[in-house]
C-alpha cells in the first residue's frame, strides 16, 4: 500500500479499485445523510468528479438542508442581510449551480457559523430534527 493524492484537475484517473471502492462508500454514505455541511471548500471547476458524487450523494436533500461555509474576509462583521450573497461569490455560484437557488450559504468562515448556529440554538446545538 501506498498514499494516493487525488489533486482537482481534469486529468485525474478514477480505475484504482480502492479509490472506486471509497468513492462508492462515500456516495452511500450521502445518500444516507438527512443533511450535508460543506465547510471551506470551493468545489472548483476542474473538480468535476467531487461535484458528480455530491449530485448522486445529496439530491435527494431540499436544497435548505445544504449548508456551505465560506470564508469572505469582513462579512463576520456584518449584519447577515450585508454579507455577499451566494451569486455574488464563485465559490456561492458554483453551488447554487450544483443544487439551487436555496442552498443554506454563509460567509463568516467555520468559527463565526459555528458562533451563530450555537448563539441561535441551530444545529449541530438544537435538538435533532428529521
Amino acid at each position: 500500500m501506498s498514499p494516493i493524492l487525488i489533486t482537482p484537475t481534469y486529468v485525474k484517473d478514477y480505475k484504482n479499485p480502492h479509490i472506486k471502492k471509497v468513492w462508492k462508500s462515500a456516495e452511500n454514505a450521502m445518500k444516507r445523510a438527512d443533511r450535508a455541511i460543506i465547510i471551506g471548500y470551493s468545489l472548483p471547476n476542474d473538480d468535476v468528479e467531487i461535484a458528480l458524487l455530491f449530485k448522486r450523494g445529496l439530491s435527494h436533500l431540499p436544497q435548505e438542508r445544504i449548508t456551505v461555509v465560506e470564508y469572505v474576509p469582513g462579512d463576520e462583521a456584518k449584519p447577515p442581510d450585508r454579507r455577499t450573497k451566494i451569486g455574488d461569490h464563485p465559490t456561492g455560484q458554483r453551488f447554487r449551480s450544483l443544487f439551487g437557488t436555496q442552498v443554506d450559504w454563509h460567509t463568516t468562515g467555520f468559527e463565526g457559523w459555528l458562533r451563530e448556529q450555537r448563539n441561535a440554538n441551530l444545529f449541530p446545538f438544537s435538538p435533532f430534527t428529521p
